[in-house]
């Protein structure tokens, strides 16, 4: 497409005619052109092709379909393109024995037939030919011949003829029968077969033996019956067909029915009860149709005769003795009939009911039991039983751990025998929880004494229905350290009790321990001395080795603290096993020794006394009597 213009360049039309238009559609919602009317002519004639041929034909007369032959191109159509004035179109007998006869030959030129050649007279005559089917060949100069279908050409005349073998024409239900078919022609013997057809049904072909052929049957129901023979025919002579007349009449045969079933039954067993229906001679065959059964005078539903015989199966008689008959309905064929009758004994049906197996705890209610059911026929159930179900046990709530019987009774039943089997109900032990209570005690100290608690006694049960002794196990011992430790409960038994254990729990809290700080003494001025602590609350043979960290002591004196008292703060230790105290202890200060010598002093005698000095022994920390108090005063005698 260019520009809006879509040129197309292979197109092509191979049957030829004068009214062809062209449509153009596209998508996009444009309007769809339709072209001019434009004519398609047929190619160049190249072969000969049948237009009409014969599909049979009788020896000696005209063909009814006459051959039609058209000069055609490549594509079918017919076509006189390329053909001379005049050309000379011959059919011959291809296959078949002939002589073909009648005007053979027709001129096809475009001056003459214009590419068709229709035949008006052509015929075959033959009789008494082993071959019956011909076909025709067409052949005109360079086009390719084209050779036409077999057909078949009619053989001689024949008329068949049906007789009864029996008088009139009449027989009854069962009898045997002969139905003779006599072929005859004008000339000759025919051969081949006959076939023998009954109210439109054909049975199998009988050969002709001379000219006649036999079907013999004993299977004709009541009433008329159309019999008719066809010759099938052979290479001299054509079929034919006749028909018995008047038609093969039948009347009806009388019968005689019998029954059987067994002498015995179970109830819920399934019991066959057969009737068979026998013509009366001299009828022979199969009655078919109905019975009806009658069981204790009560008539079931017809029931369809297979063979001649027909079957009730019933699983529905309850106890007891049950008389039985059997009624043939009749057909159109054969007259009803009733059989003498027979009897039957039904027995129970054997019934299990058995307690199902159940549990319970000790200490607990009885459960509701339950049974199964085994020997129900009939899609049946418990609901088909009197009585009322009931079970007995020698179980209570305070049974003790075993299997106890549970026995089912109580129920009845005219159409089973029942019998009842035990279950077994087990008490199983109740769940028995021993709990170690929790329990603590202080580092270094023995373990206490250790308890439990109980959860699950049944019954106002408490630990004195237990056997063995109550134990305790823990790894804990007067030195563990502080910590958790599992107190396990061991050692009791009960067969009504399944016992588990529960671990409790052994806390080991730390031992108070006091570090006191000794007390101390120092002169004033002097250093501080080397302070020391005193324990109280070692356990186990702990001393302070067994402490981490590093004593110290902390203290507000100093080398020139005044006289008095001063607190030492022991700190430093820790321990897992100890929760450790300080208790302060006290540095006493006291006064340094100070002497105070007056200096040796003279004076002439009768003169004032000096002034007198004094000289100072003791002064620490670069101290001078500037520190004193008080005024340094003299007393002499002089």
């Amino acid at each position: 497409t260019t520009a809006g213009v879509a040129t197309f360049s292979d197109l092509s039309i191979n049957k030829a005619s004068a009214a062809y238009t062209l449509l153009a559609t596209s998508g996009g919602g444009l309007i769809a052109a339709v072209s001019a009317t434009f004519t398609i002519l047929p190619d160049f004639a190249t072969s000969l092709a049948f237009t009409t041929q014969p599909s049979g034909a009788s020896a000696g007369y005209v063909f009814t379909q006459q051959p039609v032959v058209s000069a055609i191109d490549d594509f079918g159509n017919v076509s006189s393109s390329g053909l001379p004035a005049n050309l000379i179109l011959t059919i011959t007998l291809l296959t078949g024995v002939g002589p073909l006869q009648g005007t053979t030959s027709l001129d096809i030129g475009t001056a003459a037939g214009n590419a068709v050649a229709t035949f008006t007279n052509l015929r075959i005559d033959f009789s008494n030919n082993a071959s019956n089917t011909v076909s025709l060949r067409a052949t005109a100069g360079s086009l390719t011949a084209v050779t036409g279908n077999t057909f078949t050409v009619a053989k001689g005349a024949t008329m068949t003829m049906v007789t009864s073998s029996l008088p009139g024409n009449m027989s009854v239900v069962g009898e045997s029968v002969t139905f003779t078919a006599t072929v005859s022609a004008s000339l000759g013997a025919p051969t081949g077969n006959v076939t023998f057809t009954i109210d439109g049904v054909a049975m199998t072909p009988v050969a002709l033996s001379g000219n006649t052929a036999q079907f013999t049957t004993s299977a004709l129901g009541l009433g008329a019956h159309t019999v008719s023979a066809a010759y099938s025919g052979d290479v001299h002579y054509n079929t034919s067909t006749g028909a018995l007349s008047p038609n093969q009449q039948v009347s009806g045969a009388s019968t005689t029915t019998s029954v059987s079933l067994p002498a015995n039954s179970v109830y819920g067993q399934s019991v066959s009860i057969t009737a068979t229906v026998s013509p009366v001679a001299p009828a022979t065959g199969t009655p078919a149709g109905t019975v009806t059964f009658t069981i204790d005078g009560v008539a079931q539903a017809p029931v369809t005769m297979v063979g001649n015989t027909a079957t009730l199966g019933t699983s529905s008689l309850v106890v007891g003795g049950h008389n039985v008959t059997a009624t043939y309905n009749g057909s159109a064929s054969y007259s009803g009939s009733t059989s003498a009758p027979a009897s039957i004994a039904v027995s129970q049906a054997a019934l299990t009911i058995t307690a199902n197996n159940a549990t319970k705890v000790y200490g607990s209610a009885n459960p509701a039991f339950s049974v199964s059911y085994s020997g129900f026929v009939l899609g049946q159930d418990a609901s088909v039983l009197t009585g009322t179900l009931s079970f007995t046990t020698a179980a209570t709530a305070s049974s003790p751990v075993s299997s106890y019987v549970v026995t089912p009774s109580g129920l009845g039943s005219t159409n089973y025998s029942i019998s009842y089997v035990g279950g077994s109900l087990s008490v199983t032990p109740a769940a028995l929880t021993v709990t170690a209570n929790n329990a603590t005690k202080v580092y270094g100290s023995a373990n206490p004494a250790f308890s439990a608690s109980y959860n699950g006694f049944v019954l106002g049960e408490d630990a004195t229905v237990l056997a063995g002794t109550l134990a305790f196990t823990t790894a804990a011992t007067a030195s563990s350290p502080v910590g958790s430790y599992a107190i396990t409960p061991s050692g009791l038994s009960s067969t009504n009790y399944t016992i588990s254990y529960v671990d409790g729990s052994l806390s080991v809290t730390a031992a108070a321990l006091t570090v006191t700080a000794n007390n101390a003494t120092k002169v004033y001025g002097s250093a501080n001395p080397a302070f020391s602590a005193s324990y109280s609350g070692f356990q186990a043979g702990d001393d302070a080795a067994d402490l981490t960290g590093t004593l110290s002591f902390a203290t507000a004196a100093t080398d020139s603290s005044a006289v008095g008292s001063y607190s030492v703060t022991p700190s430093g230790l820790s321990s897992t096993n100890y929760v450790i105290s300080y208790v302060d202890g006290a540095l006493s200060v006291t006064v340094d020794p100070l002497t105070i010598t007056a200096n040796n002093a003279t004076k002439i005698y009768g003169s004032a006394n000096p002034a007198f000095s004094a000289a100072f022994s003791g002064f620490v920390l670069s101290q001078d009597a500037s520190v004193l108090t008080g005024t340094l005063a003299f007393a002499t005698a002089a």
